[in-house]
């Protein structure tokens, strides 16, 4: 019998990540851990934190373990959580008033068992340098201004700490596990003035580039068009296979807007300098048509790994 998850989705419910995974977890029979974070900026939590620690409640009211996790070294440090400015950095004693505070308030709403409060300065204060370093290391600047707030303040000039980036919102999941870069192609590499007036062997129209593998796992034949989705939209495009492209990359370009609408999956982000469209780094899952569809000029036959 399939686990009840009923009271997730009954109410207070906008996207759940996945249904699969949940209803998995809960097939165990053993109590989840389930965690919920907040950073203690201020004196009173808002009223908008009631809907999401009554969902935390619900989990409580079945055995499950509610974990809270008070960002205490974030608030030191200041999030830039959705903020068009700097948050101010608060003293130690500054954040641990404010998080006496939340707690007594939470207490309200949450159940006192089962029930754990964790500080993040219990992991982030004990890092060193070479830690930090490591971790920086892991991403770029281009991907942490995909965030439409770090696009836009850097836009505008407003200035943006090193301590304040994060990486981008667009993180990989189950429901969207292949990462989409977008650019140019050889061929068409600039707006296409000149060349667009003319035939080439080269220009072949908009495609997904997948890897071999990618396309072997997924039963994809070359020329086939499938439906890409992202968190904001999808297109039908032909698959591509390229041998340069590692498992888990695809590529699709900006080129032809009229034939495959690429724009629709990604943020709305342009370039600050140049005022065109950024080079971006987008979340998506790839699916087979239901019904046949037009099949791009090319090889044929399914592609299968190495």
């Amino acid at each position: 019998m399939a686990p009840a998850i009923d009271f997730v989705l009954e109410e207070a419910f906008h996207q759940l990540v996945s249904e699969k995974e949940l209803r998995r977890k809960l097939g165990h029979g053993r109590p989840l851990r389930v965690k919920l974070g907040i950073d203690p900026t201020a004196s009173d939590i808002h009223l908008g934190f009631a809907v999401v620690l009554r969902k935390l409640r619900q989990f409580q009211e079945r055995g499950h373990t509610a974990v809270l996790i008070l960002g205490d070294y974030t608030a030191q440090i200041g999030d830039p959580s959705g903020r068009s400015v700097t948050r101010p950095r608060l003293s130690r004693d500054q954040v641990d008033e404010y998080a006496a505070t939340y707690v007594e308030q939470m207490h309200q709403i949450l159940l006192p068992e089962p029930l754990e409060i964790r500080r993040n300065s219990e992991w982030l204060a004990t890092m060193s340098i070479e830690d930090v370093l490591r971790l920086t290391s892991r991403t770029t600047v281009a991907r942490m201004l995909e965030r439409d707030d770090f696009a836009k303040r850097y836009a505008g000039g407003a200035p943006i700490s090193v301590t304040e980036f994060e990486p981008p919102v667009d993180e990989l999941n189950e429901e969207f596990p292949i990462r989409l870069t977008t650019g140019r192609r050889l061929d068409s590499y600039n707006t296409g003035v000149q060349t667009g007036g003319y035939t080439s062997p080269l220009r072949r129209g908009e495609s997904i580039d997948l890897s071999p593998e990618d396309g072997g796992r997924m039963n994809f034949a070359e020329g086939e068009r499938v439906r890409v989705a992202s968190r904001r939209g999808s297109v039908e495009v032909a698959v591509r296979i390229d041998p340069v492209l590692r498992p888990g990359l695809a590529f699709m370009t900006l080129h032809f807007p009229d034939d495959v609408a690429t724009n629709l999956l990604t943020i709305d982000a342009t370039d600050p300098k140049s005022g065109t469209a950024e080079f971006k780094a987008t979340a998506i899952r790839i699916e087979k048509l239901k019904a046949p569809g037009k099949r791009a000029a090319g090889r044929k036959g399914t592609w299968t790994s190495a």
